[in-house]
């Protein structure tokens, strides 16, 4: 594919990965009620957790097929497979140590809750897309290294 298409399909890419965050964005529950609910007391009322939507892991897939598209490094597939492999997993286990498992606040007449957060699916994707993308190009990179380093 010519250098001038590649740039114009990551452009378009990086458009349709902006496009999705911002029209596929996530949600939060709403609660009706008297003025002073709560987020804390909202999530404990619906069950409903903030979440990123199904923008995040598709704009991480645009992004990241993008970069691809730009540098594909076709070298070292096996490398870069697994710096993909092992980026995806170290990137989703990362997200899991990391992130809010729970949220305390006051609720509107100041008795503290605690609600338990669950696992946001689609930011568990988004940020396994991206660790697998930087884990593609840093397995190119590895294995170059690697033979320039024994040379």
């Amino acid at each position: 594919m010519p250098t001038s298409r590649r740039i114009a399909v990551a452009a378009l890419l990086l458009v349709l990965a902006g496009l999705a965050v911002v029209f596929l964005g996530g949600g939060v529950g709403s609660c009706l009620g008297p003025l002073g609910v709560t987020t804390v007391q909202c999530i404990h009322a619906t069950g409903i957790t903030p979440a990123v939507g199904l923008g995040a892991p598709l704009g991480a897939l645009a992004l990241v097929a993008a970069i691809l598209l730009l540098r594909p490094g076709t070298a070292n597939p096996r490398w870069r497979f697994a710096g993909a492999s092992i980026g995806a997993v170290a990137g989703a286990f990362a997200y899991l140590a990391l992130r809010q498992s729970s949220m305390t606040g006051a609720s509107s007449t100041g008795d503290v809750i605690t609600v338990t957060l669950l696992v946001d699916s689609p930011a568990l994707v988004a940020v396994a897309i991206l660790a697998a993308g930087a884990g593609w190009l840093l397995g190119g990179w590895a294995r170059s290294f690697l033979v320039a380093a024994s040379a």
